[in-house]
């Protein structure tokens, strides 16, 4: 019992640290676009950055899937085009951002991906 409370504690932290993370790659992101972070949609959803161009959704790599049906969605409806910011943790999350950019070609999907953090590549701050 005191090992599952003990796991339950780190599980707790290590989302808490995630999303704190992701909040402060938002947070610089939309500083450096010109962006606002965090915005609310008129459903009550909120996408993570809006720029004069885009609605932007932001995901760690083994998250990639997810963050293509929010920045659809989102784009959607505010009529932006969408956008990805993959947040990569280190080089082992490369093949993520390689599943992320089969899946936009396969589908001819309209989405920019941007990569931030330890295993971006150096010149990974140019839209696809």
């Amino acid at each position: 019992m005191r090992c599952f409370a003990l796991l339950a504690i780190w599980l707790g932290l290590s989302v808490t640290a995630l999303a704190e993370s992701e909040k402060a790659y938002v947070q610089a992101w939309a500083t450096a676009h010109q962006g606002r972070a965090n915005v609310r949609l008129p459903d009550g959803t909120r996408c993570a950055v809006v720029t004069s161009t885009h609605a932007v959704e932001f995901a760690f790599g083994r998250k990639w899937q997810e963050a293509v049906g929010r920045a659809l969605y989102e784009a959607s409806q505010l009529n932006k085009h969408p956008g990805i910011v993959l947040i990569m943790e280190d080089s082992g999350d490369a093949v993520y951002r390689q599943r992320l950019d089969t899946t936009i070609t396969v589908f001819n999907l309209p989405i920019d991906v941007w990569e931030v953090g330890a295993g971006a590549e150096k010149d990974a701050g140019a839209e696809k």
